[in-house]
């Protein structure tokens, strides 16, 4: 191999001795690296310039994401403190009537003698 410049051939570096013998023209179409460099480079760019725009969007949608899911877990924690609030409330009441009940049956008990 020498150390001529290398060609392209199906996005694979070949030595031009390589091209002169087994990948002839016209079934193979090479180019000179140097020729489709900056073509290639631009490429790149782009697909990298897009990955990073991607990338903004995905952590965007992931910050608002995460403000939804506090959103909702304190909307979550709010709900159970008054559910638990009512289930007291209504435990307390629920207790003071059968508190009342015992006396007026106690009373009615007394009162029957």
């Amino acid at each position: 191999m020498t150390t001529v410049g290398l060609k392209l051939f199906v996005q694979i570096p070949v030595c031009s001795e390589c091209m002169l013998c087994v990948h002839k023209a016209p079934e193979h179409a090479c180019d000179r690296i140097i020729d489709i460099e900056e073509k290639q480079l631009e490429e790149l760019k782009a697909l990298v310039l897009n990955a990073q725009v991607k990338v903004k969007a995905c952590e965007e949608v992931s910050a608002n994401l995460e403000n939804m899911l506090s959103t909702l877990q304190e909307q979550k924690d709010n709900a159970h403190a008054r559910i638990l609030e009512a289930f007291k409330t209504y435990a307390a009441l629920l207790e003071k009537r059968q508190v009342y009940k015992f006396m007026c049956r106690t009373y009615h008990t007394i009162c029957d003698l």
